[in-house]
């Protein structure tokens, strides 16, 4: 399994245990797409019936239902390829011309690329958080996100601290492994850039470059021997979002 099946990998399972916990979000979302897409001159044919919704277009077509009982969506997309995802409290069975995808209600997931290759792994999660780990020749690879700094974060890196809604991602596979952390702060951007700056060079980073425009944006990125950490801020209004990623 190489690097890319399981950063994919990673993403289908993450993206498909959200849409099995969250079918009224599901529904909503789907609702307010197909909404927007009929208010617009796109040659969308969409259409509201009792079973879901019917899209049409020359992109291709689906039929989408949600119910007490989970979600069903049947398509072909604009080469001809038929797909379709299942998703109930059993589990979701997804298929298409690029594999298939099954989630069993105990989190573990196999997914099947064109060629052939497998992959297995386990998903777990509530609703701050998601834990997706990927078996592979080389070892696990590992997808978690959720509120706050994660576990994985080193001692010796300064933690972001002072940001509210503070969401943090923990990525490792074949050999490599990043975190990223956002979040939000009333501070403007450079007070905020400046203040985390600061914490590097003190503890023995050094800035490698940096990009600044105006007073509203501010990135750079830190290095430390093999350790490398890019900071942006940028303001937005009334606050300012934080972005720190670790390599």
């Amino acid at each position: 399994m190489n690097h890319t099946t399981t950063r994919a990998a990673l993403t289908v399972a993450a993206l498909a245990l959200v849409s099995a916990g969250c079918g009224d979000l599901v529904e909503r979302a789907a609702e307010e797409a197909v909404e927007r897409a009929a208010e617009s001159d796109t040659g969308v044919d969409v259409e509201f019936d009792d079973d879901g919704i019917s899209v049409k277009s020359d992109e291709g077509d689906f039929d989408l239902s949600v119910d007490e009982n989970g979600v069903v969506i049947r398509g072909t997309d604009a080469d001809g390829n038929d797909f379709s995802v299942d998703a109930d409290e059993n589990g979701i069975d997804a298929q298409g011309k690029d594999g298939t995808f099954d989630l069993d209600s105990d989190g573990t997931f196999t997914a099947t690329d064109a060629d052939g290759e497998v992959t297995s792994g386990q998903v777990a999660g509530d609703g701050d958080s998601i834990d997706v780990t990927v078996d592979g020749e080389d070892g696990d690879a590992v997808f978690t996100s959720g509120e706050g700094i994660p576990d994985q974060w080193p001692s010796d890196v300064p933690r972001p601290d002072g940001l509210e809604e503070l969401v943090g991602t923990f990525v490792s596979g074949a050999g490599d492994s990043s975190i990223v952390v956002t979040g939000r702060t009333g501070a403007s951007a450079k007070d905020a850039f400046d203040a985390y700056a600061d914490r590097l060079t003190d503890d023995g980073f050094t800035e490698s470059s940096k990009l600044n425009q105006g007073s509203d944006f501010h990135s750079a990125t830190f290095a430390r021997g093999d350790t490398t950490v890019s900071v942006t801020t940028q303001s937005t209004g009334g606050s300012t979002d934080v972005i720190i990623a670790l390599d």
